[in-house]
This record gives structure tokens, C-alpha cells and sequence, in this order.
């Protein structure tokens, strides 16, 4: 099995902003840029018809229901685990507008200490795991080729999650707008197959 990781296409906020679950329209170069990113999908066959699996922020759907169209997929399902990291009383404020003690802590110790009303990152790794595990199980077609739009936190959970390192080793991975990772489960086990291309 299959999954084909798309981080969604840049989104229409300045610079410096913290906003992993606000829901952030697309930047207005969206056609352009989900234009170029259907072209790679389109060149893999396997890709054609695959079932979707989305965040539903609007950086996520937008592109969702788009490729949806231009690869006649048969699913389109929106997932609240596949959003990003829940910044909570951080979202939308600047992030040097944080106390630096507050945030030197919280950088410092994000595996297990979580903005004010907000989430750790242990807690979205575990989100993750459990959201493509569920896809694993709920698959008849153990050859099935899946596309996941989502976020670069969840791209990086997912691929501690299947190289089975330390989560907290992912946040070197750089995830672009648009790139799309890969990974495989076969037989019990997970591979990578490439990542931010």
C-alpha cells in the first residue's frame, strides 16, 4: 500500500504569523501552483482514480477537491487528524510578540509541553499514526495507492511515524509548499520512499 504525501500550496498570510489550525485561505497563485503539482500526479498512473484523504482547512480542501476532479477520484474524505499542529492561544499572533522565555520552553520541550489551550507535539504524532493506521485497516487492496493532503507537521509526524525514529527527529525533514513524500506498507512494515519532491 501506497501513500503519496502532498503538503497543501502556500497560503495567503504574512510572514512570521503562528497558525497551524486557523484556517488560512490559499495565496492567489493557488491555479498556478495546484496546476504544476496535478501535472506530477498525473504522471504516475498508479495516481489515477486514488482515493483522497484531506484536512479539511481550506489550504487542504481547496487542493482536495481540485485534484479530486482533475484524477477522478473516487473518495474524498476530510479528517480532522490530518490538520496541523493546534497552536491555540498562539494562532494568528506574531511569533516574536511571544514572551522569549515562553517560547525558548516550548521550543525546547515540544514533545511534551503544549501552547496555552493548544496541543503537544506528541499528541499530533499520535493523531497521525492513528489516522493512517485507520486507513491501512479500513483497505480491502493491500496494492491501493492513496494521496493524503495535509500539513508539514503531520508530513513529518508521519515520517518518524513510518521510519520509526524519534518523532522529535522529524522537524529537520524541510517540507515544502507542494512537495509530495511517499510511503509504503507492505506486509507489516513501513518504508520511505522519497520525501519533499
Amino acid at each position: 500500500m501506497n501513500f503519496t504525501l502532498l503538503r497543501h500550496t502556500k497560503p495567503a498570510i504574512a510572514p512570521g504569523i503562528c497558525y497551524g489550525q486557523s484556517d488560512i485561505a490559499c495565496l492567489e497563485t493557488f491555479p498556478d501552483e495546484a496546476h504544476t503539482l496535478a501535472q506530477k500526479l498525473l504522471a504516475n498512473p498508479h495516481l489515477h482514480g486514488a482515493p483522497i484523504l484531506s484536512s479539511p482547512l481550506t489550504r487542504c480542501s481547496r487542493l482536495a477537491q481540485y485534484l479530486g476532479s482533475v484524477l477522478n477520484a473516487p473518495l474524498l474524505r476530510f479528517d480532522d487528524r490530518l490538520k496541523e499542529l493546534n497552536f491555540g492561544a498562539w494562532e494568528m499572533q506574531a511569533w516574536d510578540s511571544i514572551a522569549p522565555d515562553t517560547l525558548s520552553a516550548w521550543m525546547e520541550g515540544y514533545m511534551h509541553i503544549a501552547p496555552p489551550d493548544g496541543e503537544t507535539y506528541t499528541e499530533l504524532y499520535n493523531r497521525c499514526g492513528d489516522a493512517i493506521m485507520d486507513y491501512v485497516e479500513s483497505s480491502a487492496n493491500t496494492d491501493e495507492h492513496h494521496i493524503i493532503i495535509t500539513h508539514a507537521g503531520c508530513i513529518r509526524a508521519l515520517l518518524a511515524h513510518a521510519g520509526g525514529f524519534h518523532p522529535g527527529l522529524s522537524i529537520n525533514f524541510a517540507i515544502g509548499y507542494g512537495s509530495m513524500t511517499e510511503l509504503s506498507y507492505t506486509q507489516g512494515k513501513w518504508s520511505i520512499g522519497y520525501v519533499n519532491r
